[in-house]
């Protein structure tokens, strides 16, 4: 466990913590695109929310990113350079959202929101990778998709606009409770955030192929070396199950 507390930064006592009273900050974000080193953060989202309580604490905030919006960009979230021109900076959206303390960050395809905002030392728990290693039968692990097929019920959502930061966070939030409700039922001795850091950071080869629209959900021995090599080459944000995976399957 010590090693767990020198890794993630996380201090003893709030390893001890049990689970069900952590206190996770479920984000989200919306952009200017795909690439942190070429596109900026426009609207930023934290759902306060713990196992015990439910939501706590949701807020939202646009940012300006000092550079157009592009039209794909809108077509997903809406948002325009008029509606950003007067919005503050990405830190004092993020002030906003740190200012309620708590344990660990989470997010939906955490690469991606974290390769825009840096993490800190706060542990990050991605609910994309939980998804795939409690459901791999799914043939779709994506936000939206999970909450249809779990007819997850998300009223703090109701009334804001879809494909938005706050609205997506909040499903990522409601989706999040439903995970840490079967992970605790299918392993009962995780009872302390601590065990669960351990669990989460322990790299699981995955039965079934999770991305691409040919394979995924398709046994190991049903896809072609030359789409794994595919995999490695073209998916830099892979989680740490994934890339495990991969190199068991090409022998690295």
């Amino acid at each position: 466990m010590n090693n767990i507390a020198e890794a993630t930064g996380t201090t003893q006592h709030h390893l001890d913590l049990p689970l069900e009273e952590v206190c996770f900050c479920v984000l989200d974000t919306e952009t200017t695109g795909f690439s942190p080193e070429l596109d900026r953060v426009i609207e930023a989202a934290g759902v306060h929310v713990s196992l015990k309580h439910g939501v706590l604490r949701h807020v939202s905030q646009l940012v300006n990113p000092q550079r157009p919006i592009p039209e794909d960009a809108t077509a997903t979230h809406g948002l325009r350079d008029e509606d950003v021109a007067q919005a503050g900076t990405l830190e004092s959206a993020m002030d906003l959202i740190r200012q309620r303390p708590f344990d660990a960050w989470v997010a939906h395809n955490a690469a991606f929101d974290f390769g825009f905002v840096p993490p800190g030392d706060t542990p990050v728990v991605c609910t994309l990778m939980l998804a795939r290693r409690l459901w791999p039968e799914l043939p779709e692990h994506k936000n939206q998709s999970l909450r249809a097929h779990w007819n997850l019920e998300v009223p703090e959502a109701e009334g804001l606009p879809a494909h938005r930061a706050e609205p997506d966070a909040l499903v990522t939030s409601a989706l999040f409770r439903l995970e840490l409700k079967v992970l605790t039922e299918r392993f009962p001795e995780i009872t302390t955030f601590g065990r669960f850091l351990e669990w989460l950071n322990t790299p699981q080869l995955l039965p079934l192929c999770p991305v691409g629209r040919k394979y995924r959900g398709k046994p190991w021995s049903e896809v072609p070396k030359s789409y794994l090599v595919w995999i490695q080459e073209n998916f830099e944000s892979m989680d740490i199950d994934l890339r495990m995976t991969l190199d068991h399957l090409l022998g690295r």
